[in-house]
């Protein structure tokens, strides 16, 4: 799109109708009076400018490529921030079904004694980036496979010998989620950026030797 200083009313348009932001959206202008009114609409942050259509097409032809060490680490600090809520990963906890982490100790007996009520994930390790990491400069997202150690905990109940009363036992072990995750950098916006909130689960592992159980 064409435009001059002149236009500033229909850009304030394009941007409230864009939900208060340039994102997804190229000014094709080399009206200075427009890029500095595109900038003053969206309160300093930068849209995507082209200057002629020729440098419109490179922008539209760039593809993904691997994530520098800088957006990698915006990547990783993002996805660790979000899981360091312990509820913004507890679903991981219920997917698939149940005893989806399995661990080898608790084997057929200990299952046909003890009734699971509950799993849920105790602590939160550091994140990992597993292999590369992509970033696409259209979306300005990182996408990548991280891998999160976590602390599991479930809980167990059964009636005692006499059955009168119930008894329960927690067991503790830890394990590992992979998954894959996208993070939008905004970074012509200079805001935080913002974690997919679909995790899509690749793999669930558990440390067989970690296994630990207690009564209370």
């Amino acid at each position: 799109m064409k435009t001059g200083a002149a236009d500033s009313a229909w850009l304030r348009s394009v941007y409230s109708y864009n939900d208060d932001s340039f994102d997804g959206l190229i000014l094709v202008t080399a009206d200075v009076g427009a890029r500095n009114a595109a900038r003053e609409i969206s309160e300093g942050s930068a849209p995507r400018i082209a200057s002629n259509l020729d440098e419109l097409r490179h922008l539209l032809d760039e593809e993904q490529s691997v994530a520098t060490l800088e957006q990698a680490d915006k990547f990783r600090t993002a996805v660790q921030t979000k899981i360091d809520t312990p509820e913004d990963l507890h679903y991981l906890a219920d997917l698939g079904p149940r005893n989806w982490w399995s661990p080898a100790a608790l084997d057929r007996d200990f299952r046909s004694d003890w009734e699971q009520q509950e799993t849920d994930i105790a602590s939160v390790g550091a994140v990992e980036i597993v292999g590369s990491a992509t970033y696409d400069p259209w979306s300005d997202a990182v996408t990548g496979r991280v891998r999160v150690p976590v602390t599991i905990e479930e809980q167990y109940a059964r009636q005692d010998a006499s059955g009168d009363s119930p008894e329960y036992l927690f067991v503790t072990y830890n394990a590992s989620v992979e998954a894959g995750v996208t993070v939008y950098l905004n970074t012509t916006r200079e805001a935080d950026a913002v974690v997919d909130d679909e995790f899509a689960v690749v793999r669930l592992a558990v440390d067989d030797d970690s296994v630990d159980q207690f009564n209370f």
